[in-house]
């Protein structure tokens, strides 16, 4: 592979030496398992320094083992700053042949900003980046995601819409499918149609079913460092099998770009909403959403803060809340396989049409964790809690719930 070959350190001590130098003759005649253990009893004999490491990343990645030798380079990129360059490079080929289009650009570009003094480096990262340029990206200008979980819910939290006591929810086993796809119809002038559809079962609870489906259009424009995206699309969803509502939507993103590693997104959404069935008919009117987000993101961390607003404009009083919120989220990538993230979230939900009214504070605290295989498929575990304090206590609640999944992008 571009960029591999072992290095020639220098070894400190006679049985360091014996290891290294056994090292060096299996990995010449392409026996890398050998090489990789001759090497690892050099380090255990006492052997110190980059060198030692990252002959044992390159027999890793050789072998395929490559989550071990995601792991190696990892830690050279971290404690040893003049190999950070080639480590970024190598992590970006473990990347690469993960799959791992994103991670894989990212690190060929750490690579290529930590070694300015390395013109081989560069153009070894540049070159890689462009054949990803050329075969990933240009094929398929159509994305889409499709996603299992399965888990259980201990406090079936339902729609926001239908306003119901929390002494009134249930638990059980669930299963939830999400699919969606993107892609242009007019990509010269920025026009793109996309869908989804998005269903959960509760295998104990079938009325509490809900299915949900959106297809729209929009139109996406940038200009320097500004990106916009503006669009229509319309909503259907089920509750418990029964038609529950359908809705039409307007909405605008705008994104800034502050530098390489952060950015500053708005988002305004406004829905005109209709009940499906003369039962839910406190849930026509009109929702108003909005956001405000930062996110910096380097290397191998993610980290964003959003501050959320709502207003509904509904026939019932039960279910017109003004809502305000915070959330905060952190994502740290361990290797190139595995990614660990953690968020936590606070609304406070405001009745003032009710009478008496009722306040609400919702706190959710949610963590999980992910592994990246090839072709770009993906296991996720996730456990969320949340709690919910209410001035009304028929609507204070906590829940938890775990679920476990896969989804493919594609």
């Amino acid at each position: 592979m571009i960029g591999l070959s072992v290095s020639s350190g220098v070894a400190l001590g006679d049985d360091p030496a014996i290891g290294w130098a056994k090292g060096l003759e299996a990995f010449d005649r392409g026996d890398f398992t050998v090489a990789l253990t001759a090497f690892e009893s050099a380090l255990t004999a006492g052997q110190s320094g980059p060198a030692v490491h990252y002959n044992i990343g390159v027999c890793q990645f050789k072998i395929g083992d490559f989550d071990a030798a995601a792991t190696t380079f990892a830690r050279i990129s971290r404690d040893y700053l003049t190999m950070r360059g080639l480590a970024e490079y190598n992590l970006g080929l473990v990347a690469y042949e993960l799959d791992q289009s994103q991670a894989a650009r990212r690190h060929f570009l750490a690579a290529y900003r930590s070694s300015p003094d390395d013109e081989n480096l560069r153009i070894l990262a540049s070159t890689m980046l462009r054949r990803m340029e050329s075969t990933v990206d240009k094929p398929s200008k159509w994305i889409g995601a499709l996603a299992v979980n399965t888990g259980y819910d201990d406090n079936i939290i339902l729609r926001d819409d239908i306003n119901v006591p929390a002494d009134l929810t249930a638990d059980s086993p669930l299963l939830d499918l999400f699919g969606s796809v993107r892609g242009p119809i007019a990509e010269s002038i920025g026009i793109y149609v996309d869908a989804s559809a998005y269903l959960i079962s509760y295998l104990d609870e079938p009325d509490l079913d809900q299915r949900e489906v959106t297809a729209g259009v929009s139109y996406d424009l940038q200009r320097g460092d500004w990106r916009a995206r503006v669009g229509v699309n319309l909503g259907y969803s089920t509750f418990g099998g029964e038609a529950y509502d359908d809705s039409r939507n307007f909405f605008v993103r705008m994104t800034r770009n502050l530098g390489p590693d952060a950015s500053l997104q708005f988002r305004y959404q406004y829905a005109d909403i209709s009940a499906a069935e003369p039962i839910f008919s406190a849930i026509d009117g009109s929702r108003q959403r909005f956001e405000f987000k930062y996110r910096w993101n380097r290397e191998s961390q993610r980290f964003e803060v959003a501050f959320l607003g709502e207003t509904n404009d509904r026939v019932g009083p039960g279910v017109s809340p003004t809502r305000s919120g915070l959330r905060l989220s952190y994502r740290y990538s361990l290797n190139a396989a595995w990614t660990a993230r953690f968020g936590g979230n606070f609304r406070v939900s405001r009745y003032r049409d009710l009478d008496p009214d009722r306040t609400e504070d919702l706190v959710t605290l949610d963590a999980g964790v992910s592994r990246s295989f090839r072709s770009n498929w993906h296991m996720l575990a996730t456990y969320e809690h949340a709690r919910n304090s209410s001035t009304d206590d028929l609507f204070s609640y906590t829940r938890h719930q775990l679920s476990i999944g896969l989804l493919k992008i594609f």
